[in-house]
């Protein structure tokens, strides 16, 4: 086990203590794919005080870990994440804003990136979920996102944003986790091997190694370098027994 996987296992431990002790809630800094998967590995003995992930949206990838809920303490708090509209004060001489750009900007900020969480960019404006306590900090100093300026609001609305999806379609002689993965991004079995092998993909959240994984409906995969979809399952058989895989991804 490695230093940094240590140091999250007991981190994990100090906050589900620390919240069943002092009767509050308890929060993480938004963790990514991997540290998610070793919350999910020691979540039950976390069961005593209770736990949840939370993201600030639906399909959130960087999620924080929430200990305590209402029937252990006895009351219901929000998660402290907050959303920032980041939008160019002029369209017609904006650049065209990536994911990527608005991230180096917040991290010219001196802000870590354990205090963001995902950055969503639609018709070039950029939605950032962060820690509440660090929103007037990019309200109040983040003028420029590559050579553009900007405006930057804490938003509401945005709380409830559904990502945008494709619709990709296939057949697979079964729904394994390798089969599904090629047909998804367009690799060869083989190809998709190493993905798995590497750590880099992520079934509900958790870390999975097993190239023969079968999958089930509605499940959602992440692979890291590639993107996620979810699984929507069999749409139907050809006369040789070959199954055409629905899948719904993200873009």
């Amino acid at each position: 086990m490695d230093k940094d996987t240590i140091i999250l296992k007991k981190r994990l431990k100090e906050l589900a203590e620390k919240s069943y002790q002092q009767n509050r809630y308890t929060y993480t800094p938004f963790l990514d794919l991997y540290e998610q998967s070793i919350y999910q590995e020691e979540r039950s003995s976390f069961a005593y005080v209770g736990s949840q992930l939370y993201g600030g949206h639906p399909f959130a990838d960087r999620q924080l870990v929430c200990f305590g809920n209402e029937e252990t303490l006895g009351y219901v708090e929000q998660p402290p994440i907050a959303c920032i509209e980041i939008k160019p004060i002029s369209k017609k001489f904006s650049d065209s804003l990536s994911h990527r750009d608005f991230l180096g900007a917040l991290m010219n900020l001196g802000i870590e990136r354990a205090m963001l969480g995902d950055i969503l960019v639609f018709d070039n404006v950029g939605y950032v979920f962060c820690l509440e306590h660090i929103a007037d900090v990019i309200v109040d100093q983040l003028f420029k996102v590559k050579h553009t300026q900007v405006s930057c609001e804490k938003t509401l609305k945005q709380l409830h944003i559904e990502p945008k999806y494709q619709e990709v379609t296939g057949f697979v002689t079964s729904c394994r986790l390798d089969s599904i993965i090629g047909l998804a991004f367009q690799l060869s079995r083989s190809q998709s091997i190493p993905y798995i092998q590497g750590k880099k993909v992520f079934v509900n959240g958790r870390l999975v190694q097993s190239n023969s994984l079968l999958l089930k409906d509605s499940d959602i995969i992440s692979v890291r370098g590639l993107g996620k979809f979810i699984f929507a399952g069999v749409d139907g058989m050809t006369k040789k027994g070959r199954s055409r895989i629905l899948l719904h991804k993200f873009i």
